[in-house]
């Protein structure tokens, strides 16, 4: 059976978003975005989560981010989970999970 990859957040930028090109000329934009929910704790008092999530924009809709949205913009990514592997200097492996956006909504400030 095949999986089914499909992620739909929306958060606000934790910082400016970050472009940069590829030796073909293609923009890829780097986003951070924070996702807050709260909840209520056994005793009643109210607890604020909040989820770091990194996501990557290529093409067009990297280059209209970068003019349009800066560090605590709104904004609901579509998208698709993938994980990014790497060794440091000393052979050590690491991995993290990101999301490879295929849409963007912009939202207004008092949704978030």
């Amino acid at each position: 059976m095949h999986g089914i990859n499909k992620v739909l957040i929306a958060g606000n930028l934790t910082q400016e978003p970050e472009i940069r090109y590829t030796p073909k000329g293609s923009a890829v934009c780097t986003l951070d975005i924070a996702l807050n929910s709260t909840y209520k704790k056994k005793d009643g008092t109210l607890k604020e989560n909040v989820v770091y999530v990194q996501v990557v924009v290529w093409g067009k809709l990297a280059e209209t981010i970068k003019l349009n949205l800066s560090k605590g913009s709104p904004l609901m990514v579509d998208g698709r989970l993938y994980t990014e592997f790497w060794k440091d200097k000393n052979g050590k492996e690491y991995s993290k999970l990101k999301i490879v956006a295929n849409n963007l909504n912009f939202l207004p400030e008092k949704n978030i």
